[in-house]
């Protein structure tokens, strides 16, 4: 037994050794954990994006030494915990998943403890702060939705007259309902907007990919980056927008069976796109504001 442990501590004493096992034993859960989410391409973007930030740390993580005993048993603890987080969340959530993202934020956390000191946290972060984020925006979603009911209304007040404007014909239920009519070749069909529809719970998983992204950047001031999250956020309720007016429009010329799919799959297409495009512009932010600055001069000089 003594010789078997010998053998253990003298494999991990290699740096690079300690880095493999850590990867290793890392990307076990996460392969369950795609597998899983394989159905809600929300968390499923957010979730491989932070292992390949893991995966990009990997350089990094060869200059950190091997954590003292202290630093292995709270490693040990943390990955134990993470097993467990569920028993005390579904006394508050009935909906608590057994083993989500945020447990295996949780369990990677332990990893690090238990291959790498300390300070080796500050470069687990972004990623774990990426999984815990998008874990928790069902419940951050749930509590909200009692309080931003009220917006209901002015969401299908907004998107009936999208579809009014683009020549189709839509109406409210009365201005106070979030109930629109649309008229379409087949008859008049009716649609409830309910908070699900306005797409917070997606959205805010893609908003936090958004500003996370733009707040590790460090060839950008602090005005930029602000101007730029604000940018994001708006394109991104923007797309959420034309997610519903697409629903509606291909009920109209379509019928229910497409709409339906339209629904399920057009929505994570649309703010993928988004978000590559997004990302495309800022990283040719400068390229941007100088042609933005050319077209100024030109339109005052006219």
């Amino acid at each position: 037994m003594n010789e078997s442990q010998g053998s253990i501590s003298v494999f991990l004493s290699s740096a690079r050794n300690r880095v493999n096992t850590f990867y290793a034993l890392a990307l076990v859960p996460f392969i369950l954990l795609i597998y899983y989410y394989i159905n809600w391409p929300p968390t499923l973007v957010v979730l491989i994006y932070a292992f390949i930030l893991l995966v990009m740390k990997k350089q990094k993580l060869l200059d950190f030494s091997a954590s003292n005993t202290m630093e292995k048993t709270a490693g040990l603890l943390l990955i134990v915990a993470s097993f467990l987080v569920y028993f005390v969340v579904s006394l508050f959530f009935s909906n608590a998943v057994f083993y989500g993202v945020a447990n295996y934020a949780l369990y990677l956390l332990g990893l690090l403890l238990l291959f790498f000191n300390a300070r080796v946290l500050k470069e687990a972060f972004t990623p774990t702060f990426f999984m815990v984020a998008s874990d928790a925006s069902p419940i951050v979603s749930l509590w909200l939705e009692p309080r931003l009911t009220f917006v209901l209304p002015y969401f299908t007040q907004l998107i009936v007259s999208i579809i009014n404007v683009v020549g189709l014909k839509a109406a409210l239920l009365d201005p106070s309902s979030n109930i629109l009519f649309l008229n379409t070749p087949r008859g008049t069909s009716a649609f409830q907007i309910n908070w699900t529809c306005m797409g917070f719970e997606s959205a805010s998983v893609f908003a936090i990919l958004i500003t996370v992204i733009l707040f590790d950047e460090p060839n950008c001031d602090r005005k930029t980056k602000t101007l730029w999250a604000i940018g994001g956020l708006l394109g991104t309720f923007i797309v959420n927008i034309i997610r519903v007016a697409n629903i509606l429009v291909a009920e109209y010329f379509f019928g229910g069976t497409v709409s339906s799919a339209v629904h399920s799959v057009a929505g994570y297409v649309l703010f993928i796109a988004w978000i590559t495009f997004f990302l495309y512009a800022f990283s040719k932010r400068k390229t941007i504001a100088t042609n933005l600055g050319r077209l100024v001069s030109i339109i005052r000089k006219g």
